[in-house]
């Protein structure tokens, strides 16, 4: 949990610097904002994703599905997420629910080994 926390924190210190410097009033200051909420989002998924894998492998299934679908609303493109939820709901025994997921994560990178 600690590093998660650090992890938090260097995102949300990363995120305001580069907010910050961009803020300058160049016409590409509107760009550098979005990406930076960008690699933010990323960062704050990310971090979702490893609290459900901890609450997941200590048996904490539904704070483990509430925090896959905060990665997911975060940054629903990645096929690991998606790949952990469908885990998650089956250990719940909500299989159709296990199954769509699980097709999610094909449907986003069918070339991924798991």
């Amino acid at each position: 949990m600690n590093r998660t926390f650090i992890r938090c924190l260097l995102a949300g210190s990363l995120a305001t610097a580069t907010l910050f410097a961009a803020g300058c009033g160049a016409p590409r200051s509107q760009q550098v904002r979005t990406e930076a909420r960008g690699r933010y989002d990323r960062a704050g998924a990310q971090i979702a994703y490893d609290q459900a894998r901890q609450s997941f492998q200590s048996g904490q299934f539904e704070p483990a599905l509430g925090h896959i679908d905060r990665a997911i609303a975060r940054f629903p493109k990645e096929s690991s997420y998606q790949l952990l939820r469908g885990r998650i709901l089956h250990e719940m025994t909500r299989i159709d629910e296990s199954r769509d997921a699980f097709q999610a994560a094909v449907d986003l990178d069918p070339k991924k080994p798991e």
